[in-house]
């Protein structure tokens, strides 16, 4: 594996990137269709609509999925009310879950070559239950790509050990814990396979492991920075 991505050149990555973007916008297209549904079809939009239209934050859930869309609201017109703000987070949703496709597809392809990428996109992308939860201003879909990016980065890191990719490891583990706490039981697997890879002596994979979830802590402390203002578990108002 490690040849091969040497092996790569300019014109291999230019087409590889070309080939993801369509794939990409593809997958975004299928999961933010049909989006404009009333947001009180699931009472759990409204809160976070809320959270979007007013700048507060519940802390019922970490706030990687809620800080996208309120990023999102603004630059696309800070106007409207709880409909236009949960089709936005709707179309959050769906641009994570695309991406988490996007790393399947990835992912299959280099390890098991183009066909089980094909698979990946057919059996997986288009299963019913993906869809649905891409369609909702939900957590789910946030989760689903940072599990998605710690393994891709995980499948890195086992082709070039080194504390780069360790820190790619990292970023995706504090992707995953800023989208629900249950993001954080990709642990222990992280931490298996790191101290389990091989070509590097055993001082040098607990370095990578320490690099790895020292940078998964400061992505999730920045991203959640709510959770350590006063008053912690009640609403806040965003400065």
């Amino acid at each position: 594996m490690k040849r091969m991505i040497e092996r790569m050149g300019p014109a291999d990555w230019v087409v590889k990137t070309g080939v993801g973007l369509v794939i990409l916008a593809l997958f975004f297209w299928i999961y933010g269709h049909q989006h404009h549904f009333p947001y009180w079809y699931h009472w759990d939009e409204e809160g976070k609509a809320e959270q979007v239209l007013t700048g507060t934050r519940n802390l019922h859930h970490p706030l990687l999925l809620v800080n996208l869309a309120e990023a999102a609201f603004r630059v696309l017109g800070n106007w409207g009310g709880y409909q236009r703000a949960t089709e936005i987070g709707r179309l959050v949703s769906a641009g994570c879950m695309a991406l988490a496709v996007l790393g399947w597809i990835g992912l299959a392809g280099r390890l098991r070559g183009w066909v089980a990428a094909g698979a990946v996109a057919l059996l997986v992308g288009l299963q019913g239950e993906v869809i649905e939860l891409a369609h909702f201003f939900k957590e789910d879909p946030a989760l689903v790509m940072g599990w998605t990016a710690a393994l891709c980065a995980l499948q890195g890191y086992g082709a070039r050990p080194n504390k780069w990719t360790a820190a790619a490891v990292g970023l995706g583990l504090g992707l995953s814990a800023s989208a629900k706490h249950v993001g954080w039981l990709i642990v222990p697997v992280l931490v298996v396979a790191m101290a389990t890879a091989s070509g590097l002596e055993r001082r040098r994979r607990w370095r990578d492991i320490g690099i790895a979830i020292a940078v998964g802590l400061a992505l999730w402390a920045a991203i959640n920075h709510a959770f350590f203002l006063p008053g912690h578990g009640l609403v806040l108002k965003a400065q």
